[in-house]
C-alpha cells in the first residue's frame, strides 16, 4: 500500500484513502498537490485542523501519526482536547480545494457494485464526454461490458463515497449522455 505523508501533522495517510489511485489521472493529481499545499503551510492550517479534516472521511478509522520531535506529537495531540471551532478546517473548502466538491475523484471508494459497473470509469466517460463529446469516448463506452444503464440505483456507491458524490446520478447522466 502507499502511504503520503499529510502535511506537516506527522500523519501518513493511505493514498487510496487520500481518494487517490496508483495510477494517477492529470486531475487526480492536480487535486492531490492542491490537499498537499492546503495542509502544508499555504492555508495555514494547525496539525488540530488536518487530523479534523482527515478524520472527516469515513474511510479513515484512525490516522497513524509519526512525529519527529516532542513538539509535533504535543501539537497533534492538543486534537484530543480540542475544541470544535479549534477542529473547524472550513478554510480547506473555501480554497482552491473546495473547487473540486462534488466532482468524482475517480477514486473506486465506491465499489463493490452489485451490477459490477466500473462506477468510475463510467463517470469519467461521462465527465470528458460532457466537456466534448467524441468518437473514441462513444466507442469506449460502448465497449463497457456493464454500463451506468445496468445500474439498479441501490444506492451502495453512494453511501461508500467519502466525498458525497451521488455515483447513482452519475450513472443516470451517463445514460442521458450516451443516449442508452
Amino acid at each position: 500500500m502507499i502511504y503520503r505523508d499529510f502535511g506537516k501533522t506527522g500523519l501518513r495517510v493511505s493514498a487510496i484513502g487520500m481518494g487517490c489511485e496508483y495510477v494517477w489521472t492529470a486531475d487526480e493529481k492536480q487535486i492531490f498537490d492542491l490537499v498537499r499545499a492546503a495542509v502544508d503551510g499555504l492555508l495555514s492550517l494547525t496539525p488540530v485542523q488536518c487530523i479534523s479534516y482527515v478524520l472527516s472521511f469515513p474511510q479513515v478509522a484512525c490516522p497513524v501519526p509519526r512525529f519527529a520531535n516532542v513538539d509535533e506529537l504535543n501539537q497533534s495531540l492538543a486534537y484530543l482536547t480540542a475544541s470544535e471551532e479549534e477542529k473547524d478546517f472550513s478554510e480547506i473548502q473555501e480554497s482552491l480545494v473546495g473547487q473540486f466538491a462534488n466532482q468524482s475523484m475517480y477514486c473506486n471508494h465506491c465499489q463493490p457494485c452489485p451490477k459490477k459497473i466500473d462506477i468510475a470509469e463510467v463517470t469519467k466517460l461521462a465527465d470528458m464526454a460532457e466537456k466534448e463529446m467524441t468518437d473514441e469516448l462513444r466507442e469506449r463506452y460502448a465497449a463497457l461490458l456493464v454500463t451506468g444503464e445496468d445500474c439498479v440505483h441501490c444506492g451502495s456507491c453512494t453511501r461508500r463515497c467519502p466525498f458525497g458524490i451521488d455515483a447513482s446520478e452519475n450513472m443516470r447522466r451517463a445514460q442521458r449522455i450516451f443516449g442508452c
